[in-house]
């Protein structure tokens, strides 16, 4: 079995590569349609819409361009490598808008930074080519 270390992982967000992310997430949803009618024994269900959504979590740097290009509201045309873009590596692609930023600040920690965003239109899995 094939396993892969995150910490080469990158996150680029309108080409440009997003600094300081430490962790990301990418979630595919299905809506189901229920289409059982009197004398089913079961319920019995069709596949409907499907969606995705996400997230990154990582230091905040004001500094960043990729950081700035994530403002709420914003359309942008995400690239994921959740192992890094290595040549056969997977990868994740599709136009997100920017729902959410959070920044938080603890006394004995490092000012964290988080996005969240919605995605518009299908997502695709690849791996990176040559």
């Amino acid at each position: 079995m094939t396993t892969y270390s995150g910490q080469l992982g990158s996150f680029t967000a309108d080409a440009n590569a997003v600094g300081e992310i430490t962790s990301f997430s990418v979630e595919e949803t299905g809506d189901t349609l229920e289409d059982t009618v009197q004398g089913d024994t079961w319920r019995t269900h069709k596949s409907g819409l499907k969606g995705w959504s996400g997230s990154a979590e990582g230091r905040l740097d004001p500094g960043d361009t990729g950081q700035g290009t994530l403002v709420v509201g914003a359309s942008i045309a995400l690239v994921l490598h959740p192992s890094g873009d290595t040549t056969g590596h997977r990868e994740i692609s599709g136009t997100a808008t920017v729902t959410g930023v959070t920044e938080s600040s603890e006394m004995e920690g490092i000012v964290a930074v988080s996005f969240s965003f919605q995605g518009n239109g299908a997502l695709t899995k690849g791996t990176v080519s040559a």
